[in-house]
């Protein structure tokens, strides 16, 4: 009889097999620390500093013309005349400047409109000076002033993606109509009503003063190439709060590139023709065919137009609401600046807290609804023509259309091509700002004939009703839907025969908005990916 050991058993003469060792516990894993936050850079700065300054100039004229105009007229139509002329440039030159921008340095295009403004500034100074200066040179000055306005916004906005990493697009955006509001609202519109008290000269003399720093900021602070297909020159390199220079740099990990040539992240992907030159009206249309083909970006093109169209009737004529001893708020000239001061207040809070928000919150809802909270904001000064009241509704009006518009701004970046931005731009602009001078006449007219509180009620229902159609337009087929494709852009959707440019070179098609991934998976976008 065989003997049992450990080792052995009655069936196996064998020794057994070791026991299987105990498992050691997994280590928990440790949590990577968040990559370090890509930092704006030194050209940012420098583009935010002369935005900021323009702006300041700005406030001062679009404040302290009309004031001049009350002086000389109450007639709410002639009134009107000032912002039709102003706005006027938008429909007549928007689409050409759009290729003006795509075709030339962005840079440039800015440093030449401001001097243009300077030297228009400079030549009603000494007409106001002179004794020359009436309602009609006014609204002459306006109109030309809103020409120059064109070329500067529309190069300000398209050379922001040339400054900044894509990931720091809404902060990016979110500064600068921080300082636009601050300088414009906070600093301008004061200091115009100020110097409209002084007299015309010293408001004109004054706003071509800083006009010229603006120049000098432009020539010598902020240096480089800003064509859409040279390199990024000013793509910020490293952390937030690094000590090294924007300037010039490229991402981490990436190597500079010579000036002029593209990074091979920048290049068209492959079996992708590059366009050729086409004509003007050639690449006028490739903006428009861009943009009237996709399905995000025109719903909110024709919400702006419709929308821009009612509030241009209502601000035309609001300043005969609230200011003077026949007004219904009878605001004095020296208080009238208070109320856009309060209205920026409310935008810049915006700015702040725009980036938490749009990381908590789906993108385009909450834009949306930012853009229909200023309806019963509209109504209020109306029913209730009180200070108290009106600056109430101004400050929660600022703040919500602040909200909308840099989530709709960086939007339209993330969505459309660098080398498209500028005509996709200009068409946008065209289309939204295009129909304020129809706006600012029919809101003199009714006002004329029919009474202010008509224009302004019926303003707000205009707006209700444009946001209303931009929610119901904009596809949200596949809301709340996951899937392998979740975070990557779809398969593009052909472009019109006549648009042969490479929609996808050198963009990041991944917007990381959830919101934004289920537009882009229930079929979006039409005319190409990418946006604006």
């Amino acid at each position: 009889m065989l003997r049992t050991t450990p080792e052995t058993t009655p069936h196996s003469a064998g020794p057994l097999p070791a026991p299987p060792p105990a498992s050691a516990p997994e280590p928990s894993p440790v949590p990577s620390p968040a990559p370090p936050q890509e930092r704006l850079g030194r050209p940012f700065h420098m583009h935010l500093s002369s935005v900021a300054l323009s702006n300041l100039v700005d406030g001062m004229v679009l404040v302290g013309v009309p004031l001049l105009a009350v002086s000389l007229t109450r007639s709410p139509q002639e009134i009107a005349w000032l912002s039709t002329l102003f706005w006027l440039p938008w429909l007549l030159f928007g689409l050409a400047s759009g290729v003006l921008v795509d075709r030339l340095d962005r840079r440039t295009v800015r440093l030449a409109a401001t001097a243009g403004r300077v030297v228009l500034l400079g030549a009603v100074a000494v007409l106001a000076a002179t004794g020359y200066l009436s309602l009609a040179l006014l609204v002459v000055a306006m109109g030309l002033y809103g020409l120059t306005q064109v070329l500067v916004d529309l190069s300000a906005r398209a050379i922001v993606p040339q400054l900044v990493p894509s990931s720091r697009l809404a902060a990016a955006n979110g500064r600068t109509m921080a300082a636009e509001r601050v300088f414009d609202d906070f600093i301008g519109r004061p200091l115009g009503g100020l110097l409209v008290v002084a007299g015309a000269g010293w408001l004109f003399g004054a706003a071509a003063a800083v006009g010229v720093t603006v120049v000098l900021l432009l020539a010598l602070g902020l240096t480089g190439r800003f064509r859409p297909g040279d390199a990024l020159p000013g793509a910020a390199a490293g952390p937030e709060g690094s000590t090294e220079s924007g300037q010039g740099t490229e991402p981490s990990g990436t190597e500079a590139q010579p000036s002029g040539t593209q990074p091979e992240s920048a290049k068209a992907p492959a079996g992708v023709v590059p366009a050729e030159p086409a004509g003007a009206w050639r690449e006028v249309r490739q903006g428009l065919g861009f943009l009237v083909g996709h399905r995000v970006l025109r719903p909110v093109a024709i919400m702006a137009s419709a929308a821009n169209l009612a509030m241009a009737a209502y601000l035309s004529v609001f300043i005969l609401w609230v200011v003077g001893s026949g007004s219904a708020v009878g605001l004095t000239t020296d208080q009238y600046p208070l109320t856009m001061v309060v209205m920026a207040a409310g935008a810049i809070l915006a700015t702040v807290v725009i980036e938490p928000l749009k990381n908590r919150l789906p993108e385009v809802p909450l834009m949306l609804t930012g853009w229909m909270a200023q309806v019963p904001l509209l109504v209020l000064p109306v029913l209730w023509p009180r200070l108290d009241v009106l600056l109430a509704a101004w400050f929660l009006s600022g703040f919500c259309n602040m909200t909308g518009n840099v989530l709709a701004m960086t939007l339209m970046q993330q969505l459309t091509p660098n080398h498209l931005l500028g005509r996709v731009n200009g068409a946008t602009s065209t289309l939204a700002f295009g129909l304020m001078p129809l706006g600012a006449l029919a809101g003199g007219f009714v006002g004329e004939r029919l009474g202010l509180p008509v224009v302004f009620l019926g303003a707000a229902a205009v707006l209700g009703l444009a946001v209303l159609y931009a929610m119901l337009a904009i596809p949200a087929r596949g809301a709340g839907t996951t899937g392998p494709d979740a975070g990557h852009a779809p398969r593009p959707v052909p472009s019109p025969p006549w648009v042969r440019t490479p929609l996808t070179a050198g963009r990041d098609l991944r917007p990381t908005d959830p919101s934004v991934q289920r537009v882009l998976r229930a079929g979006a976008l039409g005319g190409g990916p990418g946006l604006r």
